[in-house]
């Protein structure tokens, strides 16, 4: 599927399809994958590239929904408590894009010693131009 909201440029295309043959996507179907963010933490993103893993966008939906449905009692409070409803999803969505570009520099930076070929390169360049396209989709 391809959503602003997934970072895998091989899911489905970046929006370029039927453009003219583009140097960066030349087999991409033999790029590997980004290494994994490490699980556990509110940095990593979501297996399938979402910006917020589905059981937090859960989480936070449920959140919001009873932020809602409490305006009739307390106006103020609902609007407080959806305020921090959209601060932790911010707080989220930054956490997972610093992990993200992350694992993009780790692939073609590493430890600095210059070993990675063009092959290396393209790929990372083909990653970043994705999450470009994507972010600026949203």
């Amino acid at each position: 599927m391809n959503t602003p909201d997934t970072w895998d440029h091989r899911a489905g295309g970046t929006g370029t399809e039927g453009a003219a043959a583009d140097p960066l996507t030349a087999g991409a179907e033999d790029v590997p994958d980004a290494p994994s963010a490490p699980a556990g933490g509110p940095a990593a993103p979501a297996p399938d590239g979402r910006l917020v893993p589905p059981d937090r966008a859960e989480d936070l939906r449920r959140r919001l929904r009873e932020a809602v449905q409490g305006f009739v009692d307390s106006p103020e409070h609902s609007v407080a408590r959806a305020d921090d409803v959209l601060e932790e999803t911010v707080r989220c969505v930054q956490d997972s894009l610093a992990e993200r570009r992350r694992a993009l520099r780790a692939r073609w930076h590493g430890d600095g010693d210059g070993r990675h070929g063009t092959e290396e390169h393209r790929a990372a360049l083909l990653d970043y131009r994705t999450a470009v396209e994507r972010l600026t989709e949203v």
